[in-house]
């Protein structure tokens, strides 16, 4: 059986942008260790908790319905490695497929696993999502992180089996050359020492897409619609929540304080300007992609 694990960005997409709309409606996001370190508990209720998932599915539907928003977000050429996935899968050949990535906004995650399952009309293809601040990547950290420092964790063998064994309930860890791991990083993470040991490891083109800042606007549009039909903008329980009166850390030395909805609109956007479109065309690697997980398949 197939194992996969996908870093997230530049690998399955380009997240840079649709990263600043965690800030507008993602509780896991907001009290992550830094977001809500200099912030007190959101403390929601189910009701908002609930506005605020379907102000997201409402979002991600629309992405779903505009090709040229789709795949500035969505790595365009995810067919090469999708189809024979499930192609596999229907022939129970594939275990299970994870986010493996460094992000420390958990819903750019929760983006990609919904427009990659609506797309593909396979639901629950994606069964676990591991980022910077997962508690199953205590072998990633280094044993000491000195204070005000960022240390970006490793990525290991000894997680990854275990992200597998939790993905799929199991006593037991997959072997190593059962294993296909997707990472756009050069140079490559602490796994690929298990090359030697059969696991494959797959370094895509980074997708960093041609985009414009009309399209950046059309993001937040349809963003702020679909709060806005979600009830969102209405709460007052939003309005008067942490999401729209807390401290945002820039870094460890800058701080930005937002007081109501229209202050956190204007970061959100402010950041999103900040966001520069590639200075050369993404080159596709849609040959070298299939080439690979046909391979890699074929010896499962």
């Amino acid at each position: 059986m197939a194992y996969v694990a996908f870093d997230l960005d530049a690998t399955l997409g380009f997240f840079e942008l649709t990263n600043q709309l965690a800030y507008l409606w993602s509780p896991e996001f907001v009290e992550n260790p830094e977001q809500s370190a200099l912030n007190k508990p959101l403390g929601l209720s189910t009701k908002l908790i609930s506005k605020l998932k379907r102000a997201r599915m409402i979002f991600a539907n629309s992405l779903l319905r505009d090709p040229e928003l789709l795949y500035i977000v969505l790595r365009r050429n995810l067919d090469s490695i999708f189809v024979p996935l499930l192609n596999a899968k229907k022939n129970r050949k594939l275990q299970s497929v994870i986010i493996y990535s460094n992000t420390s906004v958990s819903y750019s995650m929760e983006l990609a696993k919904y427009l990659i399952e609506h797309i593909y009309n396979s639901p629950n293809l994606i069964s676990l999502m591991a980022d910077h601040w997962s508690p199953l990547r205590s072998a990633d950290r280094p044993a000491f992180v000195p204070k005000n420092t960022y240390v970006q964790p490793n990525k290991t063998i000894t997680t990854i089996k275990l992200l597998f064994q939790t993905a799929t309930q199991s006593q037991r860890a997959p072997q190593t050359n059962k294993i296909i791991f997707f990472d756009d990083r050069d140079p490559k993470h602490m796994l690929q020492e298990q090359e030697k040991e059969g696991l494959i490891y797959v370094v895509p083109t980074a997708y960093y897409p041609s985009f414009t800042e009309h399209h950046a606007r059309s993001i937040l549009f349809l963003a702020f619609e679909a709060l806005h039909r979600s009830g969102v903008l209405s709460d007052k329980e939003y309005l008067d929540s942490g999401f729209c009166n807390r401290v945002i850390p820039y870094d460890y030395t800058k701080k930005h304080r937002i007081r109501g909805f229209p202050a956190l609109y204007m970061y959100v956007w402010n950041q999103m300007l900040k966001i520069q479109t590639p200075r050369e065309a993404w080159i596709s690697d849609t040959a070298a992609l299939q080439e690979k997980v046909n391979t890699f398949l074929q010896h499962i």
